[in-house]
């Protein structure tokens, strides 16, 4: 899996809601952090990247007009590669509340990452 911290996914396959619970808990996890916290906002950067990918993520990873996801606050956003017949494959964009590797996968994209090493 790949996760976009500071910069967009350029493809993400996945839409993982988070709960209530898990953004308490990381929130608690990045205000151990205090000589961080000190020099930038990373909690806020927290909640506005997770808010952001629950409104935009939807349409993001499961395409134009796609209907937003009631009552999900928080998201993450994450890119799936898997090596199938010695090839990447991308993993099937949907929204799973479970991290599973996918049943079946998707484009293969063995071209596009070696072109980014």
């Amino acid at each position: 899996m790949v996760l976009g911290l500071w910069a967009d996914l350029r493809s993400p396959t996945v839409l993982f809601p988070c709960s209530p619970a898990l953004v308490e808990r990381a929130e608690r996890m990045v205000a151990c952090h205090a000589g961080e916290l000190a020099r930038n906002d990373y909690l806020g950067m927290l909640r506005a990247t997770g808010r952001l990918a629950a409104i935009r993520g939807v349409e993001r990873v499961l395409g134009f007009g796609a209907t937003a996801l009631a009552g999900v606050q928080h998201a993450e956003l994450l890119t799936e590669l898997g090596r199938v017949g010695g090839r990447w494959r991308a993993g099937i964009p949907r929204v799973s509340p479970r991290l599973d590797l996918p049943v079946a996968w998707g484009a293969d994209v063995s071209d596009h990452i070696a072109s980014v090493r």
